[in-house]
């Protein structure tokens, strides 16, 4: 939902106020110490933008009554707002941020109710602090420092405040100008069918036998008029009737797609993919390592992006199957815009961890896959493989169609436990024969990138807007005590539980919050009156959980399985800035300058300690800014970029002369129907006047692919 003009403009008039205030002040309202209450003529807006501003202080919406107060909850379940009669001495300032001189009115007589108060600020923002808590002496480093992390965050949040409401203007240009093609295209059609016609029509009334039947024609049409006439004369209604209106046909209603249920992986999916602009590229055969429901992580963050860039993505079940006495080929549906789930049929359920596929199933798959490219005219595709189980269905189907292998390799499979070997040598196979492999680790790019036609390291990556949106005040952890030292993700084999339970024991007064799916004995673990395991979370509420974690672990084993692997959550954990204590594998020494590594017990419970004393307003902003330049949608425009390396480039070449209303038909047709990945459109003018130069011109800049010579 955008908000509305009249809330913008709040909002705009706050962000001017907070960007005036001095370094002392900002410093003192960002204090953990500090409570604020805010009193403003809105709906609980005000209260919102402040807690989202000072995230370390305590705020409460002040509002002139209890249905103001009921309207506003309902709007932010997450804070607290109270009434005029509800003031108390736990408040440290109080900020009257309004122009309504009424509610100044109010918030001054209850001011003088409470006598702790002082007036010391004007309008938009008159400010009511108490006397013990005005800042004389502060340290002027600290004010400046956080003064400096609140106009950091007043930049981004005007970025998004005004974004918003350009991306909806764009996206009702964008419709227009659809509708706009469509009403061309109907008509262009219309024009054509009704010149077919004529023609036809005109051999017809120029036959022999035409114009033998004239006179019969000519009776024909007396008597079918005379006919009219009688049924029109009887339909006449009677004295005192009323002829009966008809009725206009409705008109069908647009189609919706229902809203997800929240916490559900349909949810997350929409939050991600939106409703991106569709582009008549290649689809994508997405052949998965895991459920499209588990645990959220590369291959649905993959998935969910490349449907985000407006490709078609079909990602087909390595869990689910059909039974095979099911009628159907396999099931499909969609799960985001342009983001399919496949299911096919089988027998049993193969594990992909030990089982190749026999060839009698490769054969029946290979036979649903063709039903499915039918079905949804897949004609040009990359088939991105995730684990190779699926290597000799790729290879074969490669084989039929000429779509190129992007191998996606995440991790090192030899020393995987669980994996067979007969699983490995395919994993062997698809680095050789593949068109495309991609690593998530230096250590697998300097291993197989000698092995492969192509190698490229595209690491992991985070979600950065879903976080930046979410990681806001919220009470789902509230209740646990702090400092927090949190974790989310698998609690695997791969985790170093000694280590954990070192930690909780020499810290008892340290709370220890985990989340995620549990594969291995934690029970010494969960003993534990310290350490909390909350079991699996959508992935939508980590960040509301990531917002109460003081220190972010990555608590692995050092061994040759994690020194390849590049840990989604670190990217995560610093979106929101937070320090982050974990194990010193090799792929995490890239980024020793933001994070706290070590090795031995010792060390991390030292650097645990480190990281809550931290008070490094730079640093914070140093890790935000390395999550931003590491979102998922920069490592699948690197796909993209290497995927259309297996199209070679082609030339359309579009000579024009006046005419521009063809020349626009010419053009968006071709970008409506080309779903060849690698072509430029070169378009030659030769000295129109009627407007055809400053489309081309315009053209250019919102298509890359498009050069213009003008004559």
């Amino acid at each position: 939902m955008q908000p509305s003009s009249d809330s913008q403009t709040g909002q705009a008039r706050v962000l001017q106020f907070l960007g005036q205030l001095g370094a002392n002040e900002v410093w003192l309202l960002q204090q953990a110490s500090t409570r604020i209450l805010v009193a403003a003529n809105d709906e609980g807006q005000t209260a919102n933008l402040m807690a989202r501003a000072f995230r370390q202080a305590h705020v409460t919406g002040l509002l002139p009554n209890d249905n103001a107060v009921q309207s506003a909850h309902a709007s932010y379940p997450s804070l607290q707002f109270i009434n005029y009669e509800q003031i108390t001495d736990e408040f440290t300032i109080l900020l009257a941020l309004t122009h309504d001189d009424t509610v100044f009115a109010a918030v001054a007589d209850a001011c003088q109710k409470t006598e702790f108060f002082a007036e010391t600020g004007e309008k938009l923002g008159t400010i009511y602090v108490r006397d013990a808590e005005k800042t004389a002496d502060i340290e002027p480093a600290a004010q400046q420092a956080a003064h400096i992390d609140l106009l950091n965050w007043l930049i981004e949040e005007e970025r998004h405040l005004y974004s918003a409401e350009v991306d909806t203007l764009l996206t009702q240009l964008s419709e227009i100008r659809k509708e706009r093609d469509q009403y061309k295209n109907q008509l262009m059609l219309a024009e054509r069918q009704a010149a077919d016609q004529a023609r036809q029509l005109k051999l017809v009334t120029q036959s022999t036998i035409w114009r033998m039947f004239e006179p019969y024609r000519k009776l024909r049409n007396l008597i079918h008029d005379f006919r009219n006439r009688r049924k029109m004369l009887s339909a006449l209604p009677s004295d005192g009737g009323l002829i009966a209106s008809r009725s206009t046909p409705a008109q069908p209603s647009a189609i919706q797609r229902p809203t997800p249920e929240a916490g559900t992986i349909e949810h997350t999916l929409a939050m991600i993919v939106g409703t991106p602009e569709p582009h008549t590229t290649f689809d994508v055969l997405v052949f998965s390592i895991i459920d499209l429901e588990a645990r959220f992580q590369r291959p649905q963050q993959m998935a969910a992006h490349l449907a985000a860039a407006g490709l078609r993505v079909f990602y087909i079940s390595a869990v689910k199957f059909l039974p095979a006495n099911d009628k159907r080929p396999f099931v499909i549906r969609e799960m985001a815009v342009g983001l399919f789930e496949v299911i096919l049929r089988s027998s049993s359920v193969p594990s992909i961890y030990k089982d190749t596929i026999p060839a009698e199933l490769q054969t029946q798959w290979l036979d649903e896959l063709d039903q499915l490219l039918r079905q949804q005219s897949i004609h040009t595709a990359i088939q991105l493989v995730q684990f190779p189980f699926w290597a000799e269905v790729v290879l074969k189907l490669r084989d039929r169609t000429g779509w190129p292998i992007v191998y996606d390799c995440m991790d090192e499979w030899e020393d995987f436990p669980g994996i067979t070997d007969a699983v490995v040598a395919q994993s062997t196979d698809l680095l050789r024969d593949s068109n495309l492999v991609t690593v998530t680790a230096q250590v697998l790019y300097d291993k197989y990138a000698k092995q492969t036609r192509k190698c490229l390291l595209i690491r992991n990556a985070v979600a950065f807007d879903l976080f930046a949106r979410n990681v806001m005040p919220n009470d789902i952890a509230a209740h646990y005590s702090h400092p927090i030292i949190g974790y989310y993700g698998a609690l695997a084999e791969w985790l170093d539980y000694d280590l954990l339970i070192y930690l909780a024991k020499q810290r008892p007064q340290w709370t220890f919050i985990f989340l995620g799916d549990i594969f291995v004995d934690v029970d010494a673990l969960k003993a534990l009156p310290n350490v909390h395991l909350l079991g699996r979370k959508p992935h939508e509420e980590m960040p509301l959980y990531l917002y109460h974690f003081d220190v972010c672990l990555i608590p692995f084993k050092i061994n040759k399985i994690t020194d390849a692997v590049d840990p989604v959550k670190m990217y995560e954990y610093l979106s929101a800035g937070k320090p982050v204590v974990a194990a010193r594998i090799l792929e995490l020494k890239h980024y020793e300058d933001v994070l706290y590594l070590a090795e031995t017990h010792e060390e991390f419970l030292e650097k645990t300690e480190w990281a809550l004393a931290e008070d490094d307003a730079h640093l914070q902003q140093k890790r935000i800014a390395l999550a931003r330049k590491n979102d998922w949608h920069h490592r699948v425009e690197q796909l993209q970029r290497a995927v259309s390396d297996f199209y070679p480039m082609f030339s359309i070449v579009i000579v024009t002369w006046k005419n521009l209303d063809l020349t626009q038909q010419c053009v968006e047709s071709i970008f409506r129907n080309t779903d060849y990945p690698n072509y430029e459109i070169i378009i030659v003018d030769n000295a129109s006047d009627d407007g055809t130069p400053d489309y081309l011109k315009s053209l250019t800049t919102r298509e890359d692919r498009v050069k213009v010579i003008l004559n």
